[in-house]
C-alpha cells in the first residue's frame, strides 16, 4: 500500500515534445505553460483517490501540497514527502520509518514538480471536451504517451480557462489502477521559511522514527 499511495501523490516534465497534438489542445497548454511560468512558487490543498475495481481498492487521500522551484513538501496523515531540491525524505507515519534518497528529477516516479509539467512531455495531446462545473468552464484535455513502455496509457488534465492553472489529473494505469488528483486553494509565489523544505533528521531520532539513508 506504501507504493500505491506514493504513486498516487507523485503521479500528477521536461520535455516539450508534442507529437500530433491538435491545435486547440495545445493553444490550451501553451496557455497553462505561460501562467506556470510566471509563478515561482505555490501552496495548495489536494486530494486523492485511487481505484482499482479488480483489486477492490477504493482509497482516498488529503493533505497540503508547497512547491518552490525544485523543492517540495507534501503532508498528509499518513506520509510526510520533503524534497530540498537535493535529497527526498519520505515519512511513513504509521511504520515510524524515514527512508532518503536521491533527489533525481527524471525519475520514472513523477515528483509533484514534474506532475505539473507533464504535459511538455512526449505525448499526443487532443482535446477531449469542455465541461462546466461548479461556475466554472475547464478544458479537459487528453495526453497519450508516445513511450510504450510507461505504466500508464492515458492521462486526462482538467484545466480552468478563467486562470489557465491544473485543477485535477486523471491517470489510466495498464493494470486498471486510476488516480484521480485534484488541487484545490492554489496560493500562488506563496512565501515559505527555509524549515519548509528541510527535514529534522535529529529530532526524528529523538522520536525513535527509524532512518533508512539509501542515498
Amino acid at each position: 500500500m506504501k507504493k500505491l499511495i506514493l504513486l498516487g501523490l507523485l503521479l500528477f516534465s521536461a520535455g516539450n515534445v508534442f507529437a500530433q497534438t491538435d491545435s486547440e489542445a495545445q493553444s490550451i497548454l501553451d496557455r497553462v505553460t505561460d501562467t506556470y511560468n510566471t509563478i515561482s512558487s505555490f501552496e495548495a490543498s489536494f486530494s486523492l483517490n485511487i481505484q482499482n475495481a479488480d483489486a477492490g481498492i477504493d482509497e482516498n487521500q488529503s493533505g497540503q501540497i508547497a512547491v518552490e522551484g525544485e523543492k517540495y513538501r507534501i503532508s498528509t496523515t499518513d506520509i510526510n514527502r520533503i524534497c530540498d531540491g537535493e535529497s527526498v525524505w519520505t515519512h511513513f507515519v504509521e511504520e515510524e520509518e524515514v527512508q532518503i534518497n536521491e533527489y533525481d528529477p527524471d525519475d520514472s516516479e513523477l515528483s509533484p514538480v514534474r506532475l505539473l509539467n507533464i504535459y511538455k512531455e512526449d505525448f499526443t495531446a487532443s482535446l477531449n471536451t469542455y465541461e462546466e462545473q461548479d461556475g466554472y468552464r475547464y478544458a479537459i484535455i487528453d495526453l497519450k504517451p508516445n513511450d510504450i513502455s510507461m505504466p500508464y496509457f492515458k492521462v486526462r488534465l482538467f484545466v480552468n480557462q478563467d486562470n489557465n492553472l491544473l485543477t485535477k489529473a486523471v491517470i489510466f494505469e495498464k493494470n486498471s489502477t486510476r488516480y484521480t488528483y485534484s488541487l484545490t486553494d492554489y496560493k500562488r509565489n506563496a512565501r515559505f521559511n527555509e524549515s519548509t523544505f528541510a527535514f529534522d533528521e535529529a529530532a526524528a531520532e529523538d522520536a525513535d522514527i527509524e532512518i533508512i539513508d539509501l542515498r
